[in-house]
């Protein structure tokens, strides 16, 4: 028997940064940053993650007013990717928004095994050739035992696995009623990686010249 593709959506928003008059858009709305080196070095995908939880679970109107508070701390998950005028590529922080799944799997599991939590939440990994804007992607899977499946899906050249947990925690804190603490650094585009963390191979005569323009050979110094 072939595993159940879906269970049933509820919501699939567009998700925008809580904003308020004691809580303002970030002082970096609407900046450009031109991606770094390392961001172009790197893969031009998105990476997808699930989490599985056990109840008891906050219900899903916390955990969704925890992701909009979460965003207004990460404004570049929710920009999107322009090119310069000669193509170097950038992220506008435009608070364009997130694209939000909210979905409840079937209620007797035995009348649909074998039953992949995963199946439906795939459907937010897209082909780069698909073309999608969306830097982020989360999808909301409840199950009638009080359990919850968390899937995302982002591009990896705006948030690494590090910087992801840092959001994911982010949003955690908010949803409990804590303090945030350690909030994002935005001031990447401003050191010199070029100079300090690449270098030609050993034994090279030649001037590095652009590193976009030819193989990157990483050195950490």
């Amino acid at each position: 028997m072939a595993a159940v593709e879906a269970g049933q959506v509820t919501r699939d928003i567009l998700l925008k940064p809580y904003c308020s008059p004691s809580s303002p858009p970030h002082v970096l709305h609407n900046a450009e940053f031109r991606l770094t080196p390392f961001d172009i070095a790197n893969y031009n995908c998105r990476v997808p993650i699930l989490y599985a939880f056990r109840p008891p679970m906050p219900d899903n109107a916390a955990l969704r007013e925890g992701l909009t508070r979460a965003l207004a701390y990460f404004p570049h998950l929710i920009g999107r990717f322009h090119s310069e005028q000669y193509g170097y590529p950038k992220v506008v922080q435009n608070d364009a928004g997130i694209r939000l799944k909210e979905a409840i799997a079937p209620s007797t599991l035995e009348e649909h095994l074998p039953f992949d939590p995963s199946a439906s939440f795939l459907t937010l990994h897209p082909h780069p050739a698909e073309g999608v804007e969306v830097l982020l992607q989360v999808q909301l899977t409840r199950f009638y035992c009080g359990g919850l499946t968390l899937g995302l899906t982002s591009h990896h050249r705006i948030g690494d696995g590090s910087s992801i947990c840092h959001f994911l925690f982010t949003w955690a804190k908010l949803v409990q009623g804590r303090d945030v603490g350690t909030l994002p650094f935005f001031g990447w585009s401003s050191f010199d990686h070029l100079r300090a963390e690449f270098r030609p191979k050993s034994g090279a005569t030649r001037s590095r010249g652009n590193c976009l323009n030819r193989p990157l050979h990483f050195s950490l110094l």
